[in-house]
This record gives C-alpha cells, structure tokens and sequence, in this order.
C-alpha cells in the first residue's frame, strides 16, 4: 500500500495544482460541447448550462454595457466558472468520507501529546 502511495502522491500533487483543474475544465467544456447533439443526457445539461449563462449574461448587460467583444468573453468565463463550481462541489461531496490529511493528522497527534504532557505534569504536582 505504501509503494502505491508513492506512485501516486505525484499524480495527487498535478490533480491538485489550478493550472490542471483549469485544463480539466476546458476539456470537460469542449468534450461537452462536442457531444452533447450525441447524447440526449449531455444535451441536456449543455442546454441547460447555455441557458444559464446567457441568463447570466442578460443580468450583467442590464447593469452594464455588454459590447461585441464582452459578450463572448462574459459567456466563456462563466461557463468556466459554472463548470468549474460544479466539479469543486463534486470533489467536496466526494472527499467527505475521505481520512484526514497528513497536517491535519499530525496536528492531532500534537494535541494528544500536549493533553497527556499537561496530564502528567498534573500529576506530578499531585492535582487531580
């Protein structure tokens, strides 16, 4: 189990960097894009995801000027952004279960060894 650990911890370490997580989001825009007139579940969502961002866009416009060059770039940011709101959700509700990270464990064990160093400095004084 340890050797599979250390194969994986570099693949961790590029699955957790923001320039990763923003390629996976392109793809996952583009691979949607691509299929979703294939599929009638990925149409619907791409639909869906269209339509939310030109909801979107139609709120930002009432409060500002949209032009020829904003509009689309508005449209391909908050698709980014939605999708990438959908896919951190989805780690998160999938990492629930997960066990403690390797600082949050070592935090606990120092919190165990100072409560049982305070116990036996207690003791020695004689206090309960």
């Amino acid at each position: 189990m340890g050797a599979i650990r250390l194969l994986a911890a570099p693949i961790r370490r590029i699955a957790r960097s923001r320039l990763f997580q923003f390629a996976a989001v392109v793809a996952i825009i583009l691979l949607l894009d691509h299929y979703a007139y294939d599929y009638a579940a990925l149409h619907a969502v791409a639909d869906g995801l269209k339509n939310i961002v030109t909801a979107t866009v139609q709120l930002c416009s009432d409060f500002f000027r949209v032009g020829i060059l904003t509009d689309p770039v508005l449209q391909v940011a908050l698709m980014i952004a939605y999708v990438y709101v959908v896919c951190r959700a989805a780690a998160l509700r999938h990492s629930k279960g997960r066990r403690p990270r390797r600082q949050e464990q070592l935090s606990l064990v120092a919190h165990q060894h100072r409560a049982r160093a305070r116990h036996r400095c207690l003791s020695r004084l004689g206090t309960p």
